[in-house]
């Protein structure tokens, strides 16, 4: 193609060649406005129409009408205006022929490719993961913790450790899945969206026979919603015992007990006749065995095989408008003597539902209870809510007398995960006796070490008001729910702990509740006493030990028998000096649960020695 301004071309030329021999920078400039003009093939009338071409200013444009003037000049030519090259410009398309007018090229639309991970890279081995959870239970939701665990065996990089020379490490590609849509997060879960689960599946089938550790998809594994009924009976308990424990897969839908059911509807209470009453609906268990995401938690006295055969059962549920929300309230929380029943009037008087009972541990609780009463199973659920009342001079008396600490633990120890400790105000003088400093002090420690959410009223009537506008909030919070408890015959002192410390692992999503006959089995006074929390108690009594460092060495030991066994290990051949640090050294604990070695040569004194040291 030829230039259609040759003498255009010269000059810029001549000043592209001068800037190269004296080495200036605006060689690069003219080079650029050089190849432009050469590739141009329409003549210029004036060379302000330059202007449109790629490397060409107003500078240029400028040299260039200089050099045109002197052109025009030198040969006697008329010097060209920028008025005439408009003008021409307007008539160019009129007189130029239809059929030599080029049409404008379609733009060709780009068609973007999915995105498809690389083999065993970060973000292959995180989709996979969250697949084979979607497999097993239909949601898939998962905690970063559980991914970096389970999906380490499908990539080849850590997801925890940067490779040496770098800053990132494989999870850093989980914002890349968030960004392509692959992956959702829901607070501390995350959740593949469907275009997640074609690629996750497509990986899958694609690694098979490269991947050791990728087995083939079975199209089978997909969970599919169960569909089951609330059944009615007019035949006595024991019928439904064994119904529920002997179907056959002739008479209903049978569900692997390998996969959770995600969608259950049933009948409400109203569609069964009256002459029935509803029993608690028992699903299909939620349990899955050989589930990667069930991690091993810390057992004391039982191995984590024992825990996770109690987890396989089949859990109550209480399906949303069968339930109502009740308050439970201790009889010994009374305004005064002569005045027993004002804090039940007023909440009534509020429009809360409240009965008042003998309470092991704390002085208010929740139950959820059925609107009829079941043919098997409980009729109440304890909600997983529970306030310790203290007036300020009860406060100081249980400060005084060890109640306050021992209170606490057994709080602790109940199974609540929410506990409200209410302090109300009242003959605050009182408080002189021990200090205003050390009531501060409990209060904070019971709130920071002890992890209770500390509450302070003025009155009985703002205490009351706040029963009642947590009342509200749990019926919010509960009434629209499937709750979920654990059978009675599960429910064991030693173990119950374990147990919910393992379903959460397995199933953060799930809170696994009590009913009200097995919340009071488990923290009864006289029935709830075992080994452990006596020894915690004994632990507690030594200087320096607090709860979280007793419940570790418990953990740690078991019994005294063992912890004395253990210092005694070697006998008198063993230096005391060795024997002080053993406890610090079998001590896996961190922060508040760390057991220094003060604390540990205190408790070596104390239990070892015949005579301790003061």
């Amino acid at each position: 193609m030829e230039c259609g301004n040759p003498l255009y071309l010269e000059w810029i030329g001549q000043w592209m060649d001068f800037a190269r021999e004296h080495n200036f920078k605006s060689y690069t400039i003219y080079k650029r406005a050089y190849e432009s003009m050469a590739k141009y093939p329409t003549p210029f009338i004036h060379p302000v129409e330059a202007l449109c071409l790629t490397g060409i200013g107003q500078k240029i444009v400028s040299q260039l009408e200089t050099k045109l003037a002197e052109h025009c000049q030198a040969n006697g030519l008329p010097m060209p205006t920028p008025k005439q090259a408009k003008a021409a410009r307007r008539k160019a398309p009129l007189e130029q022929p239809m059929d030599e007018e080029e049409e404008p090229k379609a733009k060709r639309l780009r068609t973007q490719k999915p995105y498809v991970p690389g083999l065993r890279t970060g973000p292959y081995g995180i989709l996979l993961c969250l697949l084979d959870a979607k497999l097993l239970d239909g949601e898939g939701a998962l905690t970063k913790a559980q991914i970096v665990a389970d999906g380490q065996i499908y990539c080849d990089c850590s997801l925890v450790n940067p490779d040496p020379g770098k800053f990132y490490t494989a999870w850093s590609s989980m914002k890349t899945l968030l960004e392509k849509n692959l992956v959702y997060q829901n607070a501390s879960r995350y959740y593949m969206t469907e275009q997640g689960t074609e690629i996750a599946k497509l990986l899958r089938r694609s690694a098979v026979g490269i991947d050791p550790n990728v087995k083939p998809l079975d199209e089978s594994e997909e969970p599919q919603p169960v569909t089951r009924m609330i059944p009615s009976y007019s035949a006595p308990a024991s019928s439904s015992n064994s119904t529920a424990s002997t179907r056959t897969p002739s008479s209903q839908t049978t569900v692997s007990s390998s996969f959770r059911p995600t969608t259950i509807t049933s009948r409400t209470t109203s569609s069964i006749p009256s002459s029935s009453k509803p029993m608690s609906v028992i699903e299909s268990s939620s349990i899955p065995s050989g589930s990667k995401s069930m991690l091993p938690v810390e057992k004391t006295g039982t191995q984590a095989a024992d825990i996770a055969s109690l987890a396989r059962f089949q859990p109550i549920a209480f399906l949303p408008g069968t339930f109502d929300i009740v308050l439970i309230l201790d009889i010994r929380e009374i305004r005064g003597q002569s005045d027993r029943d004002y804090i039940g009037q007023k909440l009534m008087e509020n429009g809360v539902q409240v009965e008042k009972r003998a309470l092991d541990v704390g002085d208010v609780l929740w139950v959820a209870r059925l609107k009829e009463d079941p043919i098997v199973g409980p009729s109440e659920i304890v909600l997983s809510y529970a306030i310790e009342r203290k007036r300020m001079d009860d406060l100081v008396s249980s400060i005084k007398d060890g109640r306050f600490m021992e209170q606490k633990f057994r709080l602790k120890r109940s199974g609540i995960e929410h506990v409200i400790y209410l302090v109300e105000s009242y003959k605050s003088d009182d408080s002189y006796e021990i200090g205003v400093e050390a009531i501060r002090t409990s209060q904070i420690s019971t709130q920071v070490t002890d992890g209770f959410f500390v509450k302070r009223t003025m009155h009985h009537d703002q205490t009351i008001e706040y029963f009642t506008s947590v009342t509200r909030e749990l019926k919010r919070l509960y009434l629209r729910k499937t709750l979920h408890a654990i059978p009675d015959r599960v429910v064991d002192r030693a173990t119950y702990l374990d147990l919910q410390e393992y379903l959460k692992e397995i199933y953060p999503s799930r809170q696994y509740l009590t009913s009200y006959q097995a919340f009071c089995s488990l923290n009864s006074k006289s029935n709830a006493v075992v080994v452990r929390d006596v020894f915690v108690k004994m632990l507690m009594t030594i200087r320096g030990i607090s709860a979280e460092k007793a419940t570790e060495i418990a953990k740690t030991y078991g019994t005294p028998r063992r912890m004395f066994s253990n210092l005694d290990e070697g006998g008198t051949s063993t230096k005391h000096t060795e024997r002080r640090k053993r406890i610090a050294q079998s001590n896996t604990g961190a922060g508040r649960k760390k057991i220094g070695l003060a604390a540990s040569a205190r408790i070596a004194d104390i239990w070892y020695l015949e005579e301790p040291p003061n």
